[in-house]
């Protein structure tokens, strides 16, 4: 699963400073990233992101969202259990560009 913060999130998340803070806040989107390997799965997780911010955007986007300060990671479940919903979202191929609409639906909620 390649989990993302976008770079509001980012900031917002960086001022947290008690536990509270995390558990009512937190914020993240994530979409599955099948690949051959764990950095390659990460690599293509961040294409995705950017590519989905400029499809979403347009002439308007403020950029890369790896450029802006988005993060992102590979996220297993090895140390806490994933969402719930992991199981739902789509599947991207590494090498292959998703369906925009599919991909949005999923991460619009």
């Amino acid at each position: 699963m390649f989990a993302y913060e976008s770079p509001f999130d980012v900031e917002i998340n960086e001022r947290k400073t008690t536990p509270w803070e995390w558990e009512a806040v937190e914020s993240f989107g994530f979409y599955r990233v099948r690949s051959s390997t764990k950095s390659a799965a990460a690599s293509w997780g961040r294409e995705i992101a950017d590519w989905y911010v400029m499809k979403l955007f347009g002439d308007t986007a403020p950029g890369r969202w790896s450029s802006t300060g988005g993060q992102g990671w590979i996220d297993e479940g090895e140390h806490d259990p994933l969402p719930p919903d992991t199981l739902e979202s789509p599947i991207l191929s590494e090498g292959h560009y998703p369906s925009f609409q599919v991909l949005h639906e999923w991460l619009a909620g």
